[in-house]
């Protein structure tokens, strides 16, 4: 039940917390462009998952090397995102 609750609890603040970490980065002003464009990658995203997973697993490809490979793409993702969050920052506070 706690990680239920935890769960619930992630995906109900992770719309509030997504809109005011953009309205910050980009400004209020783009910010219905950028929830455009994200739900669309996101829609795309989940359609085009399960017709790669299968690819793979059709040639032979372990699910653990797919979980690894996820991993890594995630993390080669996420971490470049993540600088360039920092950056926005410094500069908001700077100027």
């Amino acid at each position: 039940y706690v990680f239920l609750a935890g769960v619930g609890l992630a995906f109900g603040s992770s719309g509030a917390i997504t809109t005011a970490a953009w309205a910050e980065m980009f400004g209020v002003e783009q910010i219905g462009t950028i929830r455009a464009l994200s739900s669309s990658v996101a829609i795309f995203l989940t359609a085009a998952a399960p017709i790669t997973f299968g690819l793979l697993l059709s040639r032979g490809l372990s699910p653990e090397l797919m979980v690894l490979a996820c991993a890594l793409l995630m993390l080669g993702v996420a971490w470049p995102f993540s600088v360039a969050v920092r950056c926005v920052h410094c500069r908001g506070a700077v100027a």
